[in-house]
């Protein structure tokens, strides 16, 4: 399992890197805390309706409430993944009083449970925020580095019970640079880290000047005919559906058209068209179309 420390806000992840789960944690009650804050970041991303799709699963589990640490599966809404994680890393918050914040021994024990729950769902890329945050919270940095920390100890745990760890790979996610590189002096050797290095201002000037020159010496080729345009991808009302049947896709099997998969790159999909007995074209959620092999077993 790869451990990637990714200077980028978990909501802003390319579709290249859409991932299974997206963890958040809150209170054993999954009730959100009004105000600015994660929580009301994670609302505003999600769409209308997150307290309410936090409920409805509540109402799923066997207690009142989750346990602590528990998970819990949440319909995604407008969360650039498959689904919402819920990880409980606080008693239940009655009243006007919310509870303490986790501690980093806690954010570790909740990584590890929420790592847990995403495998046993074939779950094969996830991204962490900075959990853990509350009254008397640790620094970001110092949560950040508990997140690597934890998934660290699953993949030890997985190692010492002779188990495969499923998830592949996991995105610890943080949009600030100074939050960003002090947190990656922490996990220094324990996670890969990413940052994106943009080119300098002037350089990058310089080099668009030369290409519009280039293009303007260059003649002109012919205009191509356009393309007759593509049929638009599923609705968001298919997608849902779809993702109640999809199976993951494997190149071994056979597909037919109507058939929806699930790729561990490019997420939720379904198959528009069988191209011949070794191909077929998918559509996937966000609109790209691609051909994959099938029908190799």
């Amino acid at each position: 399992m790869d451990v990637s420390f990714v200077r980028a806000s978990v909501f802003d992840l390319p579709s290249r890197q859409r991932v299974g789960a997206l963890f958040f944690d809150g209170a054993a009650d999954m009730q959100l805390w009004p105000g600015p804050g994660p929580e009301g970041d994670l609302a505003r991303e999600f769409g209308e309706g997150l307290q309410r799709a936090l409920d409805v699963e509540l109402k799923k589990q066997p207690e009142a409430h989750l346990p602590v640490p528990g998970a819990c599966r949440v319909h995604p809404g407008g969360l650039h993944c498959d689904f919402l994680l819920w990880l409980a890393t606080r008693p239940p918050e009655s009243g006007a009083t919310r509870a303490p914040a986790p501690s980093l021994e806690a954010i570790e024990a909740a990584v590890v449970e929420g790592l847990r729950f995403a495998a046993a769902r074939n779950v094969l890329r996830v991204a962490i925020p900075a959990l853990g945050h509350g009254p008397d919270e640790a620094p970001r940095d110092a949560r950040l580095a508990a997140v690597v920390r934890g998934a660290n100890r699953y993949v030890d745990e997985c190692a010492r019970d002779g188990r495969q760890p499923v998830v592949e790979e996991v995105l610890v996610c943080e949009p600030d640079g100074r939050v960003y590189r002090a947190a990656a002096a922490r996990v220094r050797g324990q996670a890969e880290a990413v940052e994106p290095v943009a080119p300098p201002p002037r350089a990058a000037a310089r080099r668009q000047d030369a290409d519009e020159q280039a293009r303007a010496r260059k003649p002109r080729a012919p205009r191509k005919p356009r393309k007759p345009a593509q049929p638009p991808g599923p609705t968001a009302e298919e997608i849902d559906q779809g993702r109640r049947v999809a199976s993951p896709y494997a190149m071994q099997r056979s597909y037919a058209a109507g058939d929806w998969v699930d790729h561990a790159k490019f997420g939720l999909g379904r198959v528009e068209q069988v191209l011949d007995e070794s191909a077929i074209e998918v559509c996937f959620a966000d609109g790209a179309r691609k051909r994959l092999v099938h029908g190799r077993g």
